[in-house]
């Protein structure tokens, strides 16, 4: 893997996190509103915890899977003969 394929992985997986949680915490605003008939009212409440553990992890899952796919393809290119598609 270059330098160049490492940066953008890790770019990548430091990026989606990000936008993850942005998604689930839109979601988390839209459950929580409160209803305009208070005699309507549901006890259901949606909390969104998660800290720099899950998102540590989700970085580092990420990472390995774009450097397995980077790997994969680059052997799979080394296995072609020239020539051929």
């Amino acid at each position: 893997m270059t330098l160049r394929q490492f940066a953008r992985g890790l770019t990548g997986a430091l990026v989606v996190p990000w936008f993850i949680y942005f998604a689930l915490h839109l979601y988390v605003e839209y459950r929580n509103q409160a209803p305009d008939d208070f005699a309507y009212h549901d006890s259901y409440f949606l909390a969104l915890n998660v800290g720099w553990i899950g998102y540590f992890t989700l970085v580092v899952v990420l990472l390995a899977v774009y450097s397995i796919a980077v790997a994969s393809f680059n052997w799979i290119g080394k296995r072609r003969k020239p020539g051929r598609r």
